[in-house]
């Protein structure tokens, strides 16, 4: 997992140096760095040099990304992960094992390890390499430093389950610029190490967050929000599902955040359709209890909150017949749960006085449709879920669906049949069907050539795609 999220990141974070292309930076003497900032969910806290912009992450597992352009494109840019290891891992293992997968990438051509340098940062040893590779064309030199991190969990909330062992995480810092620009490479990596703290950690639900980053939308269901920076987030096939490593209950995503758009019967409320959501999951063997329930409002329409403890238990098999294995608890959890219901709309061809067909938007009364926003928070008070839910669910974007396909046509639209009859519209009408003496006979076309497989366009398979599931799932246990 270390390797292929780091060339993940690397990969993309090399994109940027195409600006070189374009234009050059202006060449320092020096290096200024801005003042530090906090990452403060990672337990980390550094400085970027002036002239650095933080962007939006591209990967699950980073948490910074920051370039540098003077043109529309970037010309450098410095990036951290963060990720938990096997208790086995050093920084020579860790340094090792990104080396090899740098190695075998057949998109990093003429790739040269020019210096490998043991160095302390922030009071912790690691490992740094000087890179030189040609990627896309572009020649780059980078500094990879990485370091290892032991961490204690803390104890849970509830004496009832196990606690965590202690576990190890890797810090990934990469510096790239473009090759001619080599000189400064060195001069802002010393100024970067100087900046570097390892702080105490906090608890993403701890972070006040600010829901004003970039936007994450699904069109086809018509929900999205703007995640804060920090974040990972991607579509999912009812809406958007968004969250951020817990780093210090083993990078376990907490929160958790899906937002859903789904159809449903006329004639029920917002609080029914989440009631049976959690009808279905007790089904299923979760304890649930409910902790307070209440009206709200989402996205400044009328709506329903639950909010509820979950609990998952395991009962081991018996060894002996007459053994009665006591049920253990696996992960307790307190979740949001807030939805609203809406008119389902949907687009029609309307014929016109002229006789043309034209769109028009008009409601469904067959179905309606029902918009849930669950926030999932392990090992939090309820007031906890509460604040965050209150600030998330002012950026969450509910919009109507785009959906794909011609329009269906409205029943008084299709040609009548027999005088006062209209015709269905799902069923192929004698109107529809062209009769066989209306047929007029083409004239004969010129003879084509033998049919030959060999001129038909072949597409290759494509490529499977870096998963972006979060990691580590509560589900199957933290240290499972």
């Amino acid at each position: 997992m270390a390797r292929t999220t780091f060339l993940f990141a690397l990969l993309l974070c090399g994109q940027p140096l195409w600006g070189e292309l374009i234009k050059a930076p202006k060449k320092i003497d020096t290096v200024q760095m801005s003042p530090k900032f906090d990452i403060a969910h990672a337990g980390l806290r550094m400085a970027i040099p002036q002239g650095f912009s933080r962007s939006t992450l591209l990967s699950n597992g980073m948490v910074m990304l920051a370039t540098r352009a003077e043109t529309i494109k970037a010309t450098q840019s410095l990036s951290v992960m963060c990720y938990t290891l096997g208790e086995a891992f050093t920084p020579e293992s860790l340094a090792k094992s990104l080396m090899d997968d740098l190695t075998d990438n057949l998109s990093i051509r003429r790739l040269k390890v020019l210096k490998k340098t043991p160095i302390r940062v922030a009071g912790t040893d690691g490992i740094a390499h000087h890179l030189s590779y040609t990627q896309a064309g572009i020649k780059t030199v980078s500094i990879t430093l990485c370091l290892i991190r032991k961490v204690t969990p803390p104890k849970w909330s509830n004496p009832s389950i196990q606690p965590l062992k202690p576990f190890q995480l890797a810090y990934i810092f990469s510096l790239e610029i473009a090759e001619s620009h080599a000189e400064s490479l060195h001069r802002t990596f010393d100024n970067l190490v100087k900046t570097i703290e390892m702080t105490d950690f906090r608890r993403p639900v701890e972070v006040p967050w600010t829901f004003r980053g970039a936007y994450l939308k699904n069109i086809t269901n018509g929900v999205g929000i703007r995640k804060p920076n920090g974040w990972s987030g991607s579509p999912s096939p009812l809406g958007v599902t968004l969250w951020v490593p817990d780093y210090r209950l083993k990078s376990v995503p907490s929160p958790n955040v899906e937002i859903a758009s789904v159809l449903t019967e006329p004639g029920i409320d917002a609080k029914t359709c989440l009631l049976r959501g959690i009808e279905s999951q007790r089904k299923q063997g979760l304890v649930i209890d409910v902790l307070k329930q209440g009206a709200i409002t989402l996205a400044k329409k009328p709506g329903y909150e639950f909010i509820v403890r979950k609990r998952l238990f395991h009962t081991p098999e018996a060894i002996a017949p007459t053994d009665t294995p006591k049920a253990i608890l696996i992960a307790e959890v307190i979740e949001v749960l807030r939805g609203v219901n809406l008119p389902a709309e949907k687009d029609l061809l309307i014929k016109t006085v002229d006789g043309a067909l034209k769109r028009k938007t008009v409601v469904d009364p067959k179905q309606q449709r029902h918009v849930l926003v669950s926030i999932t928070l392990l090992d939090s008070t309820q007031a906890q879920a509460t604040t965050l839910a209150d600030s998330l669910c002012t950026s969450v974007l509910i919009f109507r669906p785009r959906v794909m396909g011609a329009p269906e046509i409205a029943p008084e639209s299709v040609p009548r049949v027999d005088g006062d009859k209209i015709a269905d519209p799902d069923k192929p009408t004698p109107s529809l069907i062209p009769r066989v003496s209306d047929i007029k006979p083409s004239a004969p076309s010129a003879p084509t050539a033998p049919f030959d497989p060999l001129t038909i366009p072949r597409v290759g398979s494509p490529k499977p795609k870096e998963s972006t599931k979060p990691l580590g799932d509560p589900t199957k246990g933290i240290d499972g």
